[in-house]
């Protein structure tokens, strides 16, 4: 079989944004708002009346249930983003990927066919533990196979995929709203299964990350993909040139250890950890998050509304 589905140069590129770092920044997107979504839905109010805070006798602790379950997603997205420390120098990118939308699968499987309070939190945080690792190593993935100068532009797709994501979520769920029984709420839940094993179908013929092969001491696989993504052959100069970039730059870089985040050094690593650190909390601060994961309503005219935000929400992306 012809490696790469025989693509090269901007053609591989291109498979790879719109094979892996699509359908899997899509299903993030989708996960954090599928929830938010069907919260309200008289079905699944029914299904699990212990979140059903307008019919509740005590509304404090359903609101207390019902933050526990979307907030279980969360937890397990932490605990898998967590995880790609270890499991992706590991076990390389593509492999860790590969966990991740089966991990994802899975998740998404035990939401769509959930039947108890016990059984929707669980799935929720198997299904944020796969969803973890997909964002914490897909667009590092995607970073150490585009072009120095194409990088950015590849990358920085993720925010545009993500918001299509949410809006996605909130299209169908809006769509099922017309429905009655618990498909209204199954299938949202079931349809991630499709983006997870989009994902996992293309990164199998995709190549593994140049970087880690050369930190794996694998030079003749690195020189095949690196030949392959610049599309030239393994003889090349360039290819060598490239490879004894990464080589310096893994050597200036030592050995890796979680501890070496606190640390400043001639890199000003914990400088660096701590400016990422704190753009991310001040995002966070800003509430969005909150209103992805609550996006609901019984109005179908105010679905419509959160819809038509979230795709103001990915223009402004766009022109960023």
């Amino acid at each position: 079989m012809t490696r790469f589905l025989g693509l090269r140069g901007n053609s591989l590129s291109i498979a790879a944004i719109l094979g892996v770092l699509m359908p899997g920044i899509l299903s993030i997107g989708y996960n954090a708002s599928s929830l938010g979504g069907v919260l309200t839905q008289k079905n699944f109010e029914a299904q699990f009346p212990e979140i059903d805070i307008a019919n509740a006798e005590n509304r404090s602790q359903a609101s207390k249930i019902q933050g526990t379950v979307v907030a279980a997603y969360t937890i397990g997205g932490f605990l898998g983003t967590l995880s790609c420390i270890w499991l992706g120098d590991r076990f390389g990118r593509r492999r860790t990927i590969m966990a991740g939308s089966i991990v994802q699968v899975i998740g998404s499987t035990f939401m769509a066919a959930a039947r108890s309070l016990t059984h929707l939190i669980t799935s929720r945080i198997i299904l944020g533990l796969g969803t973890g690792v997909i964002l914490a190593t897909i667009p590092l993935w995607q970073s150490e196979i585009s072009p120095a100068n194409k990088r950015g532009a590849h990358v920085g797709m993720k925010g545009v995929f993500s918001g299509f994501g949410c809006a996605l979520a909130l299209i169908l769920d809006f769509g099922m709203s017309f429905t009655h029984g618990s498909a209204a709420w199954r299938l949202p839940f079931g349809f991630v299964m499709l983006l997870s094993l989009a994902v996992l179908g293309f990164i199998i013929l995709l190549p593994e990350s140049p970087r880690w092969l050369i930190r794996e001491g694998r030079m003749s696989e690195a020189s095949e993909v690196l030949a392959a993504l610049e599309d030239t052959c393994v003889d090349d100069p360039s290819v060598e040139a490239k490879i004894k970039d990464v080589q310096m730059s893994l050597e200036l870089s030592g050995e890796w250890s979680l501890g070496q985040i606190f640390h400043m050094g001639a890199q000003r690593t914990f400088h660096r950890a701590i400016l990422a650190g704190m753009v991310m909390l001040f995002h966070q601060l800003t509430g969005s998050t909150v209103i992805t994961f609550y996006s609901m309503s019984r109005s179908h005219r105010s679905y419509i509304v959160q819809i038509g935000s979230l795709m103001l929400y990915v223009s402004s992306d766009c022109n960023f």
